[in-house]
């Protein structure tokens, strides 16, 4: 894992400047991390009441499924679904029976942060109902011709702690992995195949923040903390290839081991195959400016022969807003590309039918 950038942003400037955290007071999201197994037989009602916690509450609900303990210990050549952090979590909160879930890695009562499967729903309710500390904006790009993921933070603080420090956390999740998975009670039968196997989602493969996360060293209040980490995803973990197409993020930030103050879920994008994107730049000569922009930006280009040339302007998500069609003629060129209205980050896809770039632009208005 490599941090690419730490930026610490005051109130004054971030008022411009941000566009993926929000500074509004908001409530906590749930982090729900089961501790689960496939050779639990239970474990499949666990993954049930997940999903029923997550269709009532889809924007406010990250899952994470860590298998460990024995009965996560494969056998007979099954695939390992086990991670190297998974066993420390489950060590870290005592786990003596599965499923358990580690719910914002709260204490309910005691010292104990290990919750019983009847007690998921109501304790996710109930951290529902507390304001956030923290809120946690994010995106995340795949490029499948090295494997790498480039993520992008902000951490906006709404009030003051009693610590010192806080940890960010970036576990990076795979679904639906085929596996067997035993069940006695005929729970979420809809996850399983015809040959008897069963999808395994949100299956914990690596913490990209170590551990127990990396440190956040300011904490104060209406601080803006911006983040950009790049990461090389293995072919596989633990012997079960990790497919770029069924890859998440569950972000999260933590006093220390414990307590998580909030909790996000990210979906990548996708580059298909971005290895012609610095060749169209040298051969173009091509810069994008300015970048922030305010309702449009202008591409610069040299070109040594008449070419066609097609712009296509997407958001993160890939929704098309623009598309202009262009003949330059040999020479030096700037071409004004108008921006949607809405400030976020959007992707200018530029090809002349043989090369192709993609250039990020934050729009600022």
């Amino acid at each position: 894992m490599k941090k690419l950038l730490f930026i610490l942003l005051t109130l004054g400037y971030f008022s411009q400047a941000q566009v993926l955290v929000s500074t509004s007071v908001e409530n906590k999201n749930v982090l729900l991390e089961e501790i689960t197994a496939y050779r639990c037989g239970i474990c499949p009602e666990g993954h049930y009441t997940a999903k029923l916690i997550s269709n009532n509450y889809p924007e406010d609900f990250v899952s994470i499924r860590i298998h460990a303990n024995s009965l996560a210990n494969p056998t007979k050549g099954d695939p390992d679904l086990r991670s190297d952090f998974g066993q420390n979590i489950s060590d870290e909160a005592s786990i003596a029976s599965q499923p358990s879930g580690l719910i914002n890695r709260h204490s309910f009562s005691g010292s104990s942060i290990s919750n019983s499967l009847q007690t998921w729903v109501e304790n996710s309710e109930a951290i529902l109902e507390q304001t956030a500390i923290v809120n946690i904006g994010a995106i995340a790009n795949i490029n499948t011709s090295d494997r790498t993921i480039s993520i992008e933070v902000e951490i906006y603080y709404l009030g003051s702690q009693n610590t010192t420090t806080n940890k960010i956390n970036i576990a990076l999740l795979q679904n639906n992995i085929e596996a067997p998975q035993a069940n006695y009670d005929d729970f979420n039968l809809e996850d399983y195949l015809e040959n008897g196997n069963y999808l395994h989602n949100h299956v914990l493969r690596h913490l990209i923040t170590g551990q127990w996360g990396e440190e956040i060293t300011t904490i104060d209040q209406e601080t803006l903390i911006s983040l950009e980490y790049e990461y090389e995803i293995e072919e596989d973990y633990k012997g079960v290839a990790a497919d770029l197409n069924e890859l998440d993020l569950a972000i999260f930030i933590t006093e220390d081991k414990r307590e998580v103050l909030n909790a996000i879920s990210v979906q990548p994008t996708i580059d298909q195959d971005n290895s012609s994107t610095t060749e169209f730049s040298s051969f173009y000569d091509l810069k994008v400016s300015p970048n922030p922009a305010k309702d449009f930006t202008s591409l610069s280009l040299t070109s040594s022969t008449s070419k066609e040339l097609e712009i296509i302007v997407t958001d993160i998500t890939g929704k098309t807003f623009n598309r202009i069609s262009k003949n330059i003629s040999a020479g030096s060129h700037k071409l004004k590309i108008p921006l949607p209205y809405q400030n976020g980050i959007y992707m200018i896809h530029v090809s002349d039918g043989a090369l192709t770039t993609t250039q990020k632009v934050i729009l600022l208005n």
